[in-house]
């Protein structure tokens, strides 16, 4: 699909697509991530998926889920495959790109990266975190040893409500895809709707890293916000006072299914009919 767009001039980016980490290794041998390919795309570098999703009660959180303390899922790959795998795709001058949300998560892989810098220093390796939950010590480790996060912003937009509801309680919520840590360090990072889980909406990512603005219009200001000082104002997390009559259910969570994938939508805007009369001449 790519290749067809980009024969028809109507691929506009340069698209790297890296490989799963069983075929690694079999397309590494066959030369194809040694730059073979068009202009615009072309194979690079190694995927893996460290864990799975906040709202499916997946990711590792190391901490337990706020409605589940029970619930603490451990990485997918363990700690040391994890290892060897970013090692072999960093030691061959490719990326690793790293599916990780929890913070448990977030720790194997930025440990894994440490090793692979330890073992086989690169200038600029530039390896890609999806993360959510990550601290800023751990951003800082992730400056230190080349290790670039993809923040899943509208996270903050579509579920941020009931990631403080249900998922990860109040305070673990209000600071998920920290950009403004990551800014104030100095930390390269970039913003994903992670398509097809949700559209490509530029503007609106780029205006919740720095707004922080839920659904259901609550904020989530903290130091996770883009252009947060310690000196701005950091109201907290709150509930909007009143429902509008239109669309009530979805400024009010508590009403929301129990359902983790179910999102609410907006009343259809209804479009103003003209009242100017027309006479003939």
């Amino acid at each position: 699909a790519l290749a067809g767009l980009e024969i028809e001039g109507r691929l506009h980016l340069h698209v790297h697509m890296p490989v799963f980490a069983d075929w690694f290794e079999r397309v590494l041998e066959t030369g194809l991530l040694a730059g073979a390919g068009s202009p615009l795309l072309r194979f690079h570098g190694i995927k893996l998926l460290v864990d799975g999703s906040i709202q499916a009660y997946t990711a590792a959180v190391s901490e337990g889920y706020h409605s589940r303390p029970e619930t603490r899922p451990a990485p997918i790959i363990p700690q040391e495959e994890l290892e060897n795998a970013v090692f072999k795709a960093h030691s061959a001058g490719q990326q690793a790109v790293i599916h990780g949300n929890g913070n448990g998560a977030v720790e194997a892989a930025v440990r894994a990266v440490e090793k692979a810098q330890a073992r086989c220093p690169r200038r600029d390796p530039r390896h890609l975190i999806h993360c959510q939950m990550a601290s800023d010590e751990q951003l800082a480790r992730m400056k230190a040893v080349g290790l670039w996060p993809s923040f899943f912003g509208l996270h903050v937009w579509n579920w941020g409500d009931r990631h403080h509801d249900i998922f990860l309680g109040p305070e673990r919520a209000a600071r998920i895809d920290p950009c403004g840590g990551a800014a104030r360090l100095g930390l390269p990072f970039s913003l994903h709707a992670d398509t097809p889980v949700l559209p490509q909406m530029t503007m609106q990512s780029i205006h919740t890293a720095v707004n922080r603005r839920t659904r259901a219009a609550c904020w989530a200001r903290t130091s996770a916000c883009v252009f947060w000082t310690p000196c701005a104002p950091t109201p907290p997390m709150r509930r909007p006072c009143a429902s509008r009559k239109t669309g009530e259910a979805a400024s009010n969570p508590a009403s929301w299914p129990t359902s983790p994938f179910w999102m609410p939508t907006r009343a259809p805007l209804r479009r103003k009919t003209s009242t100017k009369s027309t006479s003939s001449p």
